[in-house]
């Protein structure tokens, strides 16, 4: 049987010295920051690659996706690895790959390398984001763990939201390559610091691989992760035979699961009811994400007729307040726990996609940030303490694989919710114009703005939903407690 992880139990951390831990936490910070926004940078630098390689936007697209189903289809694989063969070992791979792909994509003289390259940075993404959060779990005791985790959580927060507005920032200053090759000298060092000081457990029950699962595993979440993404730019027959295949193998690995002595996948996880409650409003949070990166710019830039800069300070506010209110509602979770931080934090998120729902062409600037901080507020109260109810309800053998469902929740979201912002956008657009529409239609803002307004109702929808399902977990969650204090009372 396997060893019970207890969440309360205080971890050895390295030497056991706090100035140990906190540069452990820098290390595993500034590589999950990367990698989130590695996952979002590259957009703003596609028409140029396209332009300068001498390549069509369908093609160049496969920069954007094909990192995106690499890290996707690794992640929960990297966090059993991580589980076997040491949580540290893999996510020093993690780095190293990372960094010589982003290498591989400065330099490269062709599509076809860029893409390569952008395959080989999805891998080491995958297996350092799947074992970020469990380094951490292992390293940091309960009383410290908050707040640890708040600051990885803004760290994935900000990476998503950055991307964009660093990558325009980089053109303006050098060549595309540059938002590649940006990336090696902090690889470098993190990985020359990772050596000295990460320490690398040795799993107590490590197990073995299951290599039938994780082709399964892999193969189906690229097949459906692809299918999701390729529907932002129409549904052809072929996309949903696609998404089809990669269901029907994701049904063959579970049966295949079923049966493993050591699966790369523990269906035995899924049966923890408040983990996918925890799961599921991580996912909303990162759906909502993925949405309005996509919507917002237009709104700034071709409704209000702001200038690209000016819109970037606008889209900058959500990320300067959620890494403000990150790490404090990190720390709070620590004295008052994680439910009241995580029911307040998505309660005001959705108010903020509500608010977002209301903005007209006309609006006042004041409404518009408001609108945005409160958005911003919510984000960061909710990221930390949902990831330390997360990690704290696995068990020490599983660290590795929640972590990386946890980053498959979080890559996935924002997957889902560009596609769905993306659909619902322009299906809205075209209903109202009586014609396909794919682009912002010039001189019809109402049009833009009727089709903005669904969007982020859709949105608030989701985070709501998030919000009722966090509400009954705490719910059932103090009914418990009371119950065993009546039990122990007698």
């Amino acid at each position: 049987m396997s060893e019970a992880y207890d969440p309360y139990a205080i971890p050895r951390s390295g030497d056991g010295g706090e100035h140990r831990r906190n540069l452990i936490l820098v290390n595993v910070l500034i590589m999950t920051l990367m990698v989130c926004i590695d996952m979002s940078i590259v957009g703003v630098a596609l028409p140029v690659m396209a332009k300068e390689l001498g390549v069509g936007m369908g093609d160049v697209q496969w920069v954007n996706t094909g990192y995106l189903l690499v890290s996707c289809a690794g992640i929960l694989i990297g966090g059993r690895l991580g589980d076997i063969y040491g949580k540290v070992r893999v996510f020093m791979c993690g780095v190293a790959l990372f960094t010589v792909g982003s290498l591989m994509c400065g330099i490269a003289p062709t599509l076809e390398i860029c893409i390569l390259g952008r395959a080989v940075q999805g891998l080491g993404a995958a297996a350092a984001f799947s074992n970020n959060q469990g380094i951490i779990t292992e390293t940091f005791p309960t009383n410290e763990r908050g707040h640890a985790l708040g600051w990885i959580a803004t760290a994935a927060s900000l990476g998503a939201l950055i991307g964009p507005t660093l990558g325009g920032f980089i053109l303006t200053i050098a060549s595309w390559g540059g938002i590649f090759l940006v990336n090696v000298p902090f690889g470098i060092v993190l990985f020359t610091m990772g050596l000295k000081i990460l320490p690398n457990r040795k799993p107590a029950h490590p197990g073995k691989l299951d290599k039938p699962g994780s082709v399964l595993l892999f193969c189906s979440l690229m097949l459906v992760v692809s299918a999701v993404t390729e529907l932002q730019q129409g549904s052809a027959a072929i996309v949903w035979a696609q998404l089809v295949l990669g269901l029907v193998l994701l049904a063959g690995f579970v049966l295949v699961e079923r049966r493993s002595a050591d699966p790369v996948f523990p269906l035995s996880i899924l049966r923890n009811k408040t983990l996918l409650i925890n799961m599921f409003t991580m996912f909303a949070l990162f759906f909502v994400i993925g949405g309005q990166s996509m919507v917002l710019p237009f709104y700034f830039q071709d409704a209000r007729g702001m200038t690209a800069g000016e819109s970037g300070l606008f889209m900058t506010v959500i990320p300067i307040i959620t890494g403000t209110v990150g790490p404090v509602a990190g720390a709070l979770s620590d004295r008052i726990g994680c439910y009241w931080p995580t029911c307040v934090g998505l309660a005001l998120a959705c108010i903020g996609e509500l608010g977002v729902s209301l903005w007209g062409v006309d609006s006042p600037i004041v409404q518009v940030i408001v609108t945005l901080v409160v958005y911003g507020m919510g984000s960061g109260m909710f990221n930390a303490p949902n990831n330390s109810l997360i990690m704290g309800s696995a068990r020490r053998e599983d660290l590795g694989v929640v972590g990386g469902f946890a980053a498959f929740a979080r890559t996935f979201g924002q997957t889902a919710g560009l596609t769905v912002a993306t659909s619902v956008l322009y299906g809205n657009m075209s209903t109202q114009m009586g014609m396909q529409v794919t682009d912002y239609v010039a001189g019809r803002p109402d049009v833009f703005l009727n089709a903005m307004t669904f969007v982020f109702l859709t949105m608030a929808a989701v985070v709501g939903l998030g919000f009722v399902c966090t509400v009954v977990r705490f719910v059932q969650t103090r009914r418990a407690e009371h119950d065993a204090e009546r039990a122990l009372n007698g």
